[in-house]
């Protein structure tokens, strides 16, 4: 057994956020790769189905199918416990709280809001209320070994070079939270408010981090703590299966505009990298974590210099770089060899620098296909949607320019020390190093990986889809050809008007 593996062995593991995008995976490797004794899960009820009911919906995923086949057990030692992160002490009853600080030995969080658009009265409530939460807990804990926060790699973009290190937070944790006690919601999810609290920061998701960043170092002294920054998550590289994913946040999200033919241009600065880390690697980083940070703060029970809160930073611009032009050729030609269900035109478009330029091509190849195809639909009575969801792609788009425009360097000391003083097997066993990562190979799982898991679409449709792609190509370079004669025709009107064609 090795070191990792004896430190999980037995243990009871609360984790939060475990019906989200890293806490599946996580909750996937943990029971697969370590015998834990028992895991809680806190899980609110949502649209009227039961906590209980969503865990069991949880298991019914494809990303359990391999550990029902090797290990059906383990899933019975995870327990749904009622409870969410907009509630004081993560709205858990007083019996369930008794529990958790009677018997929880390890804490994940993953929880969060991670809407770069979120209400900031949310934001707040969720990103750094929650985290004071845990920390009440943590402190009343009569077993706790260690405590993992996941943050972002993010949370500090505000500067180009972001090291392993606490910074200043943009508000005072315990000031931030005020905010909500003292003011109306209808006050602090004013945009304009909003922007003057959130002053240099680009969203309430980056800011909120922050807080809760500094909540952290500042409360949690006396605790076995460490904090995990990744940086924008994407699919499944290597477990349980590959390109496995379940949300269209980030990168997915423009797959899919791309590849069905709806998105034509967006402001992107194809020269600059684009940091992407995939969930596995992520999961299994914070896994090494917990077991380093119990590791950790016992050395610092004998030796005060070692300090007793890590930060480890996730990134892949230092041993995978890819810029955002490279990912867009990779992603295109994956698209076009793997096309998606719904196309309405041939995928395609091109990356401007200029936000100004970027709103005229909107308005022309956005906008207007959207009214023309509205003003269609009025015509043989049924509801227009084209211009209600080119709006809510517009607005998705805006809120990701500023990661599409900016470019940072991240120091991973940590990170690299932590693997180096894992053993062989659990390097291999909770790998979150990305040397050998090969991103053609990667993309073209991640494309086929959203075709399959968020979008549902079965393989047996792909011949159709690329009939209708030769299709969608023919019209395209038609429309094409016709607009590039019609061009050549006015410039030779205008310049040589003694010369007609056609």
């Amino acid at each position: 057994m090795t070191e990792v593996e004896r430190f999980y062995e037995d243990k009871v593991v609360f984790i939060t956020g475990g019906t989200g995008f890293i806490g599946k995976v996580l909750l996937e490797k943990l029971l697969r790769c370590t015998d834990v004794k028992k895991v809680y899960l806190l899980i609110r009820e949502k649209k009227g189905i039961s906590p209980q009911a969503r865990l069991d919906q949880l298991f019914d995923s494809k990303l359990f199918d391999t550990i029902k086949d090797v290990k059906n057990s383990a899933v019975d030692k995870v327990v749904a416990m009622p409870g969410d992160i907009d509630q004081p002490l993560l709205g858990l009853c007083t019996e369930d709280q008794d529990t958790v600080l009677r018997e929880v030995e390890v804490v994940l969080h993953c929880a969060a809001t991670v809407r770069f658009d979120e209400d900031l009265s949310r934001a707040l409530t969720m990103n750094v209320g929650a985290v004071s939460s845990i920390i009440s807990l943590c402190k009343r804990m009569q077993r706790l070994r260690s405590f993992v926060h996941v943050s972002t790699a993010y949370c500090h973009c505000q500067r180009q070079h972001i090291e392993e290190t606490s910074y200043p937070p943009p508000t005072p944790p315990r000031k931030a939270l005020s905010l909500l006690e003292n003011l109306d919601k209808k006050v602090l999810d004013d945009k304009n408010f909003t922007k003057m609290i959130i002053g240099d920061r680009p969203n309430t998701y980056t800011y909120t981090k922050a807080i809760a960043e500094d909540l952290i170092m500042t409360e949690c002294e006396d605790l076995p703590v460490s904090i995990v920054r990744p940086s924008i998550v994407v699919s499944s590289w290597k477990e349980p299966v590959p390109g496995w994913v379940d949300n269209l946040n980030g990168p997915t999200g423009l797959f899919l505009i791309a590849g069905i033919g709806v998105m034509r241009t967006a402001v992107v600065h194809e020269d600059l990298l684009v940091d992407g880390v995939p969930v596995d690697t992520c999961a299994n980083l914070i896994i090494a974590a917990g077991w380093k940070t119990d590791r950790d703060y016992r050395s610092n029970n004998m030796n005060s210099n070692v300090s007793p809160i890590r930060i480890y930073n996730q990134t892949s611009g230092n041993s995978a770089p890819l810029t955002w032009g490279e990912i867009y050729k990779l992603a295109e030609r994956h698209l076009l060899a793997n096309p998606l269900e719904g196309m309405v035109w041939y995928p395609g478009g091109t990356f401007k620098r200029s936000i100004t330029v970027n709103r005229l091509y909107e308005l022309l190849l956005h906008e207007l296909p959207a009214h023309v195809t509205d003003l269609a639909c009025r015509v043989v009575g049924k509801k227009p949607f084209a211009v209600r969801l080119c709006n809510k792609m517009h607005r998705g788009m805006r809120s990701l320019e500023y990661f599409t425009t900016h470019q940072w360097t991240w120091e991973s000391g940590n990170t690299e020390s932590l693997a180096k003083t894992m053993e062989k097997k659990d390097r291999e066993t909770f790998y979150f190093v990305l040397d050998g990562m090969e991103w053609d190979i990667f993309i073209e799982e991640y494309i086929k990986g959203t075709r399959a898991y968020v979008l549902k679409q079965s393989p047996a449709t792909m011949p159709a889809c690329r009939r209708k792609l030769s299709v969608l190509w023919f019209f395209d370079s038609l429309l094409k050809f016709g607009l590039l004669f019609v061009i050549i025709k006015v410039l030779l009107a205008i310049f040589v008007p003694h010369i007609s064609i056609l």
